[in-house]
């Protein structure tokens, strides 16, 4: 899954990178939500004077209130999403839901201060979504697109996808999972089954790593 840990690593300098916005007033709506988001991770996660499971804590409650983490997780299931159960279903989003939140919060310590710029907001075709573009400024002054794919509804917004440099998150996680379920020849089971045990994993390694700290 190395293109997928490719784009957490991107994801998550964008997810907590200082914003810059510079919007024409009704464009501002769209444009808030991912600024107000990404200053919300900083005060209340990146620079928290609390240690990183409290840390991870935050992150999760705020990728939840944040994210249509559903819709996301049916359209990385693809095809798979009509032929699973629904007991797969919800064993499904709750492990990609944590997959994505140990993922990034593995990160805590590694963020490098970088700066989001919104430049506008454009249409996706589909109905009640806009796309919020942004460019990310690398420390090392590189120029990275970023597109915000937001989904409204019931006035309130939610990412649905982040498009970095053209390229989807959500497609990419789409087709890392697509060669889980048929390399494990099991369905949607086996992709759960391969989820739960990398999550144990992350989990046991984050443990071991808090526990080494202590005794130092």
């Amino acid at each position: 899954m190395k293109t997928v840990r490719f784009f957490i690593v991107l994801i998550f300098s964008i997810f907590f990178a200082f914003s810059v916005p510079s919007a024409s007033a009704n464009e501002k709506t769209a444009i808030d939500f991912v600024k107000e988001l990404s200053d919300k991770a900083i005060s209340n996660v990146v620079n928290a004077d609390v240690d990183n499971a409290e840390k991870t804590k935050r992150f999760r409650k705020l990728f939840e209130e944040a994210a249509d983490i559903p819709t996301i997780g049916r359209f990385v299931l693809g095809r798979h999403w009509r032929k699973a159960t629904k007991k797969e279903r919800t064993s499904f989003i709750k492990a990609f839901k944590e997959i994505v939140v140990l993922s990034w919060s593995r990160r805590f310590d590694d963020y490098a201060v970088q700066t989001i710029e919104f430049i506008n907001t454009r249409e996706t075709g589909r109905k009640e979504q806009v796309y919020v573009e942004s460019k990310v400024i690398q420390n090392t002054g590189d120029i990275v697109n970023v597109d915000w794919r937001l989904r409204k509804k019931n006035d309130a917004y939610k990412i649905i996808d982040i498009n970095i440099a053209s390229a989807s998150m959500a497609l990419t996680y789409k087709k890392e999972y697509s060669s889980v379920i048929k390399n494990t020849g099991k369905g949607v089971k086996g992709l759960i089954e391969t989820l739960e045990k990398k999550i144990t994993q992350m989990i046991e390694e984050e443990q071991s790593k808090t526990s080494a700290a202590h005794t130092e």
